[in-house]
């Protein structure tokens, strides 16, 4: 991504928030970033050119960042944080689960991000697989146009939990190398497919 600006689509479809820019010479616009586990701030890791140590900002994804936060020093401590999130919302997300829907995320899925309301998972397909019925009878009026139960290893998909369906997103990450998380969470609040190869 080499714009001035970084624009992070992280509210809805039809909006999008600034949160950084090039223009107190910090270039956030070749950025590694990642995401906390509930999408309110990321970390932004500047590594430069010449070989020296690289240095890690914290930004807030609701509002621009004057002055983004130099947290290099506590980096190791943030990501032990953010693990520890991560582990108890997957916990947490679990209750309550069929035991079959349990095991086929279990057995199956790479998960790579769920959506904001956590009924739908983009997850990557741990081996080959033919996904059982977990909802049966299907629901009415669903739409089963383009699901595929039979899944390939390496693929990427997204499971609807509430409608028990699966829809096929990508043959495979290498498709694209660039592929980070920010784009997975932009494609969960509900762009277009084909967006995620554009951003």
């Amino acid at each position: 991504m080499n714009t001035s600006n970084v624009q992070l689509p992280v509210l809805s479809q039809s909006s999008t928030t600034q949160i950084a820019d090039d223009t107190n010479g910090t270039p956030f616009s070749n950025a590694q970033l990642i995401w906390s586990p509930d999408s309110s701030q990321l970390t932004a890791t500047i590594i430069p050119d010449d070989g020296t140590s690289s240095t890690t900002y914290l930004l807030q994804t609701n509002t621009f960042s004057e002055s983004p936060q130099d947290i290099t020093a506590i980096l190791s401590a943030t990501q032990d944080t953010w693990t520890q999130q991560r582990l108890q919302r997957t916990r947490t997300r679990f209750v309550g689960m069929k035991k079959q829907l349990r095991a086929m995320i279990n057995n199956d899925f790479k998960i790579l991000a769920w959506s904001p309301d956590e009924t739908r998972i983009l997850y990557q397909a741990s081996t080959s697989a033919t996904l059982p019925l977990i909802i049966k009878p299907r629901l009415p009026g669903i739409n089963s146009l383009l699901e595929q139960r039979t899944i390939k290893q390496d693929g990427i998909y997204v499971y609807d939990i509430k409608e028990d369906t699966n829809t096929p997103i990508l043959d495979s990450l290498q498709i694209r190398v660039t592929l980070k998380i920010r784009d997975v969470d932009y494609y969960l609040i509900g762009c277009q497919i084909l967006d995620i190869y554009y951003i």
